[in-house]
């Protein structure tokens, strides 16, 4: 083991320890149904409930009726269906859907830091780095699942585009088209972000792989037609369509986004530093990066937020956008070669702690049924029809 890599051993153990105690308090949701106020979790169980009774029709018997996942992403819910037809029991499917998405998630970044020669240790906490870091702490907690599907999604997405960065198109890129339609209906906001890398690898191929990336682009959004016409059609009779998430936060006064906020300074400014420091030593990596690094700086001056449709997605899509794409060149840097090795060191030893402390704090732990919630599931026994929950 490299000198360098032994340093990395304190963040994986720490931080990969927080992670599993994560894991483990977000498992009551497998018995407890969430009822507290900040969470996804109680909409996605209630889908995956609904798509194994009706289909992909009408849901007759809340609100009125709702056409089931016209207006969201289909395939988090579809991804996990087969587990619930295991289990019969949606709580436990959605969670356990959760975890192979993480374990699917281990096996991408590993094959990713195999063909980029990352070492082993390295592989091990660009894993833990990315899925423990407080952002997405906070994904697991409020239950973001269709999100966390699409960087899965975006992973592999990724590791085609790394593969191909310095390699002639063959047919194997051919897997981009599965992978990139799985990415459109796993999280719209992801795929919209994710494509940038897409253009990345189109602005470094010459005219003929250019068309070939195109043509499997175009391929891509036919096979998904068949979602987003409908969805895209449709949108203006939705809250979607006076959404903006990045105004809505970053340009908001409201107190209760200053976690967001900072971290909308934070993450651009680690993503610029690294790049940095790993495109001086690359310097014929420049032009695939410019991309994400333009990005990044209308990011983290706001003026992203002005700009339609990649004003769209909440800022937290595009710090862990930037946040794994700065893990990724970190983990490629020759740190013993580096000036600034006895730094790095330090904040391989300080970050991981700050990180635990944060999340800690801030980002609240499972929250069981209080007395109101157990008195109101009592009243459902006496309820013969349909039922409305007022204030």
């Amino acid at each position: 083991m490299k000198t360098s890599d032994r340093w990395f051993l304190f963040g994986i153990i720490s931080l990969g320890i927080y992670l599993v105690i994560r894991l483990i308090d977000e498992a009551k949701v497998m018995w407890i149904f969430p009822l507290d106020f900040a969470n996804d979790h109680s909409a996605h169980i209630a889908k995956l409930y609904f798509l194994a009774h009706y289909g992909l029709s009408e849901v007759p018997n809340w609100w009125g009726g709702f056409p089931l996942l016209k207006y969201y992403h289909p395939l988090r819910t579809i991804f996990s269906l087969p587990l619930y037809y295991l289990f019969n029991d949606a709580q436990i499917a959605t969670y356990a859907a959760m975890l192979l998405i993480y374990l699917l998630s281990f096996i991408v970044i590993w094959y990713i830091g195999k063909t980029q020669d990352i070492s082993k240790i390295k592989r091990i906490a660009f894993f833990v780095f990315f899925f423990a870091n407080p952002i997405f702490i906070g994904y697991l907690r409020v239950g973001r699942h269709a999100e966390i599907l699409g960087f899965f999604m975006m992973m592999l997405l990724f590791l085609i585009i790394v593969y191909y960065q310095y390699k002639r198109l063959d047919k194997k890129f051919l897997w981009f088209i599965p992978v990139y339609s799985a990415l459109l209906l796993s999280h719209i906001s992801v795929f919209l972000v994710s494509s940038l890398l897409v253009l990345s690898l189109f602005f470094i191929k010459n005219l003929r792989e250019k068309m070939y990336i195109a043509l499997a682009g175009i391929i891509s959004l036919a096979l998904t037609a068949f979602w987003w016409i409908p969805f895209m059609l449709n949108k203006n009779n939705t809250y979607i369509n006076n959404f903006y998430g990045l105004q809505r936060t970053l340009l908001d006064t409201a107190s209760y986004n200053w976690g967001d906020k900072l971290a909308s300074y934070v993450v651009p400014a680690i993503f610029l530093a690294v790049a940095y420091t790993y495109l001086k030593e690359n310097k014929k990596e420049w032009k695939f990066y410019l991309v994400p690094i333009i990005l990044d700086i209308l990011f983290l001056t706001r003026i992203l937020a002005f700009i339609p449709y990649l004003n769209r997605p909440v800022p937290d899509t595009y710090n862990l956008f930037f946040l794994f794409l700065a893990i990724y060149m970190f983990m490629k840097l020759d740190i013993e070669r580096l000036k600034i090795k006895k730094l790095i060191y330090a904040l391989l030893i300080i970050v991981p702690i700050l990180a635990i402390i944060f999340s800690s704090l801030v980002i609240p732990w499972f929250i069981g049924h209080t007395q109101e919630d157990e008195d109101t599931i009592k009243v459902f026994n006496y309820v013969n029809g349909t039922l409305w929950i007022l204030n």
